[in-house]
């Protein structure tokens, strides 16, 4: 997906159009692979582009990986909201397409609105309505935001965005490490309970010289 965003003639210029056409390329070539194996395999995703000339933070998703902004204080600041069929936007989108919702899943199997591959549900005779063209969203910066998690839903399943804000901060007060941070809460998130996978990525802002102070407080 970043080969296909970085490819783009106009990233630098249109960063929002050059997210949704990497997208769409890279869902093609996902789909081609995956019906040229018979694989009917599915997958999300959520971007993170910082562009530092103008202090903005871009992010697209698609599907039910987020991305969550610690703000002033800690507050847990959703950055993207889950495709799923429980959203009336979304359910909409899908209906007024033509498309089957069954118990708040696509053809009655697909928990999703929006994702890459999935070429069972991409077949025009049978749904056209799974995409996999992300919702972007462009917020400009402040000194107070603190850091960035990016994560797919096997740690969205058992933690909370604002628990999730909390651990991540306690874990940077204790040792300020990322790496070891995004380990310890993948960890958490499994002891927990959750039975998918979990990927985690934190994205820490302001690491210069003056890079904010995180407050205390309990995790």
């Amino acid at each position: 997906l970043h080969g296909h965003l970085c490819r783009q003639p106009q990233f630098f210029g249109d960063a929002r159009a050059a997210v949704a056409r990497a997208f769409r390329e890279a869902d093609d070539e996902a789909c081609a692979r995956l019906r040229a194996d018979d694989d009917a395999s599915g997958s999300t995703a959520v971007v993170a582009l910082f562009d530092g000339g103008s202090n903005k933070l871009l992010v697209a998703h698609c599907g039910d990986s987020r991305a969550v902004l610690s703000v002033s204080g800690g507050c847990a600041l959703p950055l993207t909201q889950d495709h799923r069929l429980t959203r009336p936007d979304e359910l909409a989108r899908i209906r007024n397409a033509g498309g089957l919702v069954v118990n708040h899943r696509l053809n009655g199997s697909l928990a999703v609105s929006r994702s890459f591959g999935d070429v069972l549900h991409k077949d025009a005779a049978t749904c056209p309505t799974l995409t996999a063209a992300p919702e972007v969203a462009i917020r400009a910066l402040d000194d107070e935001d603190e850091f960035v998690v990016v994560g797919c839903d096997g740690l969205w399943d058992t933690l909370s965005m604002q628990t999730v804000t909390n651990f991540v901060r306690a874990e940077l007060q204790r040792h300020r490490d990322l790496q070891r941070a995004a380990k310890a809460l993948t960890e958490e998130a499994i002891a927990r309970g959750s039975v998918d996978n979990v990927s985690v990525i934190i994205v820490a802002l302001h690491q210069g010289p003056g890079s904010p102070k995180h407050a205390q407080g309990p995790a």
